[in-house]
């Protein structure tokens, strides 16, 4: 007979186990490649614990109990994703919202005034427009400085939503800006080609 002490480290360890698998899904969507591996593999070491105990005790009350529990561990990841959507939400409330444009050239002068910069750089949402036309390097003071390189990596590494219109080829790309950021275009960028015809000839 399964004491009530080992149904209650079931529950717990069931919980766990289906809280993290459910994380894991949502890291996985979230793009958190190493946090959804760790779930995973906590997740698979509980999961093989439990169905150790649970065959080893041949009792159906230990069965119900993983059952139950396995639904609490879902909910329970559900309920914290809902509620950290919402308050990510909520810090943006009484701001002003939208797509901020600019244009390639403007990042590299506001490459020069460091607090526009970073203000720019950590927008919600920015669309750069004509990138390829403007300088890669800039000088402020004598130091070299890559404004759109930076803005582009730091925006990668926050995974913040950035659009970007040019006329460049993806070898053009490749070859003004880098193997770097070609590669990073590559995985965060979904491309759009307009194939219509030009009206600056008209």
């Amino acid at each position: 007979m399964i004491s009530l002490i080992n149904l209650a480290v079931l529950f717990t360890a069931k919980v766990a186990d289906n809280a993290l698998s459910t994380t894991k899904t949502i890291l996985v969507q979230r793009s958190r490649w190493i946090l959804a591996g760790i779930a995973v593999i906590i997740s698979d070491f509980i999961y093989f614990w439990i169905t150790k105990r649970v065959v080893s005790a041949n009792n159906e009350i230990a069965m119900l109990v993983v059952a139950v529990a396995g639904g609490v561990g879902c909910s329970l990841a559900c309920f914290i994703n809902e509620k950290m959507s919402k308050d990510i939400i909520g810090h943006f409330e009484g701001k002003r919202a939208g797509i901020r444009i600019v244009d390639a050239k403007e990042v590299v002068m506001f490459a020069k005034d460091f607090e526009a910069f970073r203000d720019l750089r950590n927008m919600p949402m920015i669309a750069i427009e004509d990138m390829g036309r403007e300088p890669i390097e800039v000088l402020d003071y004598g130091n070299v400085l890559n404004p759109v390189v930076d803005m582009l990596e730091y925006r990668y590494n926050l995974q913040l939503f950035t659009f970007i219109t040019t006329n460049l080829t993806k070898s053009q790309i490749r070859e003004k800006y880098g193997n770097r950021i070609a590669d990073r275009f590559n995985e965060m960028l979904e491309v759009i080609i307009f194939k219509n015809e030009t009206y600056r000839d008209k």
